[in-house]
């Protein structure tokens, strides 16, 4: 199996170059394929560029996703928004709430910007770190049609495996990062499985007549991380993107033959927290510095380094493969190569 190491800039490039050859606006496709790089350095390979980028080029050819967006806001005040994303490409529309969710935290301590009719916005923690990188606590999830997800003790797919992400300055190191699906799972994860022939782990999913599967080739369900737990949460993201955006449950979504047709619209759910509407930034520093420090010194059980902080080891694939490259296989990279000989660009590695 050949690895190749690619400079994360010419994967960056490349990416976005795509965009541009399919006509979107030349910030909005360094803003899309960003987030999808930064993925790929952070090792969350199901949203990185082999993953999507085929998929968001085919969504724009087919013309169910608007790659320049008319973004309106149909309901405001001084905290909170709601806004139309024209069936816009997610990130598009997921950049422009989470920046306007921080300029009204900015006076309003806390703000959240619904988005109804977006689409796919990648990789959750992209948005929530927009709020980190501002001072502030970010969190956003999402929820589209595409039913991917068994409920807990159901055989067959009923909702979306719903993203989530909170992310969180820690002082001076990188910030606490939650970034999950409430799937056991990424069906992203299946699908990479599938590419390179590997088996799934037992609990990952499930096959046509409710059994654990192996077989990424037999999956039709992912399963809910946690049993009861991982599918009571994904119930609750669904109507914070869905049901209170006006964007509808995933479920209804997906089960709707009309809606199925236009493609999967999402509903997003944002918000911005000021750290100094409730505490001085230094103190929540050396709070969340000391915070860390205790939980880094728990004695690791058998089998682990080291006790680490959410997003910590994620942190620690950017650092090095923004020092040696983002690895790829062959038959990835590939994938990447066809796809530009199509739109007429040549990648750069």
């Amino acid at each position: 199996m050949t690895i190749m190491r690619i400079d994360a800039s010419d994967l960056q490039t490349f990416s976005a170059n795509l965009f541009k050859s399919i006509g979107m606006q030349a910030a909005s496709a360094d803003i899309t394929a960003t987030s999808l790089v930064e993925a790929d350095l952070r090792g969350i390979y199901s949203h990185g560029v082999v993953r999507l980028q085929p998929v968001y080029m085919k969504d724009i050819r087919e013309g169910r996703t608007n790659p320049n967006p008319h973004i309106k806001v149909i309901r405001d005040s001084v905290s909170h928004a709601l806004l139309e994303g024209d069936r816009g490409q997610g990130q598009l529309v997921a950049h422009h709430a989470m920046s306007l969710a921080i300029k009204k935290a900015s006076d309003a301590i806390i703000s959240v910007v619904g988005v109804k009719n977006s689409r796919h916005f990648g990789a959750a923690a992209h948005w929530s770190l927009m709020a980190a990188e501002a001072s502030m606590i970010g969190f956003c999830c999402s929820n589209g049609s595409l039913l991917s997800a068994a409920p807990f003790g159901g055989a067959e797919r009923a909702q979306g495996n719903m993203p989530m992400s909170y992310a969180i300055p820690n002082g001076n190191s990188n910030p606490v990062v939650l970034d999950m699906a409430t799937g056991e799972a990424a069906m992203g994860k299946v699908e990479m499985a599938r590419l390179r022939g590997d088996p799934i782990p037992v609990g990952w999913a499930i096959d046509k007549q409710g059994l654990d599967t192996t077989d990424p080739n037999m999956v039709t369900a992912v399963l809910p991380a946690g049993g009861a737990k991982g599918y009571s949460i994904g119930v609750v993201l669904d109507v914070l993107a869905g049901t209170l955006t006006g964007s509808l449950p995933s479920a209804i979504k997906g089960l709707d033959t009309e809606l199925v047709g236009r493609g999967n619209q999402s509903g997003h759910f944002i918000m911005a927290i000021n750290i100094e509407g409730f505490i001085p930034p230094e103190s929540f520093a050396r709070t969340m510095e000391e915070h860390s420090k205790i939980l880094h010194d728990v004695k690791p059980r058998p089998g682990f380094k080291q006790v680490n902080l959410p997003g910590e080891i994620e942190w620690l694939n950017k650092e090095e493969r923004l020092s040696d490259g983002i690895p790829l296989q062959e038959q990835e990279l590939s994938i990447l190569e066809e796809l530009g000989s199509v739109y007429g660009i040549g990648p750069t590695w």
